[in-house]
């Protein structure tokens, strides 16, 4: 059961909601966040109820019954202000704008620190403390003082380009997770923080929808009655049934986007040169992917700047699950970003949330640009492998 819980000025209209969609982003002020309710006009009590400026916030409970048990859970969803109200017969339709988790708006005093004053937990502190931010907060970085000669923080500019200076000077990234609580963490620790998506995402074309770009691109294909010639000319079946490729991007792209492997590719009865073909086939269908993995979720809505996680079909098309890790064939691959996009939408449908997740800043440092050879299609050593395998397992995911 999924049921909204929406106060506009003060006035509890969740029993009149017939829809709710919002487009919320992280990286821009909160007028700029779009917000679009419907809700029904019985017997005309809405004419002149609102006006601009009017504070809303929503959140969303969902309720799931399971074999033995019923799992109840409350999503934070959106706090605002009413922009423009327009009042029919029987439908009162009001646009708002509003954010959760993008850290909109502007810095209500000037901060100014000595080169003594520059460290992580008390810059952090000062700026959440003057968005106002009432949930918890993990400040844990490796670098704990900034090394400059000192900084300011000027009145009147945007909190998301404080935190994303700060982010660039430490090495840091930070998030809200689903209880509402600031993170501000080194990228290898943001995973066992993330939302589990799995359970969730719709299915479809999911490689368009929940990989996006991706640079490297392994093929692994098993092919034990490949003939190869003995000394006397005879030819014997293969003693070496695995054949592994890698095809690996121009050194340009890896430059510019860190080395980003694609959910290795496992090919029953596929011979050397199959699976050379299609790691370079993949290459340019991989190309033709925005830059931002797009998985659809139901039934839950992930905060704007959260981390989440969820793990790709493999190459039989059968979804991925926590209890499938590693498969015969090798290890499932988790995908971990940050999602700087949701465009959520509530109505007699369900409960739909469209995500963009970025994954470089969690994922493009884990293998060193020097150790694959740019723009061609190698075969796979036991030591790529192993960097493979690692890219795809680590706490950053790949």
């Amino acid at each position: 059961m999924i049921k909204p819980h929406i106060e506009i000025a003060g006035w509890d209209v969740s029993e009149y909601v017939k829809s709710i969609r919002a487009e919320l982003c992280s990286d821009v002020p909160s007028e700029a966040n779009k917000i679009d309710i419907e809700l029904v006009n019985c017997r005309q009590q809405f004419y002149g109820a609102f006006v601009p400026e009017d504070p809303i916030s929503c959140s969303v409970t969902v309720t799931k019954d399971k074999c033995v048990t019923v799992e109840t859970r409350e999503w934070k969803w959106f706090e605002g202000h009413v922009q423009k109200v327009s009042v029919h017969e029987d439908i009162c339709k009001i646009e708002a704008s509003g954010t959760h988790g993008g850290f909109s708006g502007n810095l209500k005093k000037t901060y100014q620190y000595s080169a003594e004053e520059l460290n992580v937990r008390r810059i952090v502190n000062d700026l959440l403390n003057d968005y106002g931010w009432t949930g918890e907060r993990v400040i844990d970085t490796a670098v704990k003082h900034i090394p400059k000669n000192g900084m300011k923080f000027e009145a009147g500019s945007d909190y998301f380009n404080a935190f994303n200076r700060l982010q660039d000077l430490t090495g840091a990234i930070y998030f809200v997770d689903e209880d509402n609580t600031f993170y501000f963490i080194d990228p290898n620790k943001a995973a066992r923080h993330a939302i589990n998506l799995d359970g969730y995402i719709l299915r479809g074309t999911q490689d368009a929808n929940i990989i996006g770009y991706r640079n490297v691109i392994a093929v692994i294909g098993s092919s034990p009655h490949d003939p190869i010639n003995d000394p006397d000319g005879a030819a014997i079946p293969s003693q070496s049934p695995m054949h592994r490729y890698m095809k690996v991007g121009t050194k340009e792209e890896l430059e510019e986007n860190g080395v980003l492997y694609a959910p290795p590719v496992y090919m029953i009865g596929a011979n050397a040169e199959r699976c050379k073909q299609v790691a370079e086939n993949l290459y340019v269908y991989y190309q033709d992917r925005e830059d931002v993995c797009k998985p659809t979720v139901v039934s839950m809505i992930p905060p704007v700047a959260s981390v989440v996680s969820y793990t790709p079909a493999n190459r039989y098309g059968i979804p991925g699950a926590d209890c499938i890790e590693h498969t015969r064939y090798g290890p499932s691959m988790k995908i971990v970003g940050i999602v700087v996009k949701a465009v959520t939408t509530l109505d007699s449908s369900g409960l739909v949330s469209e995500l963009e997740v970025d994954t470089h800043s969690l994922s493009s440092s884990y293998v060193e640009i020097d150790k694959v050879t740019p723009d061609q299609v190698v075969e796979l050593s036991n030591e790529d492998l192993k960097r493979l395998n690692e890219a795809l397992t680590s706490p950053g995911g790949a």
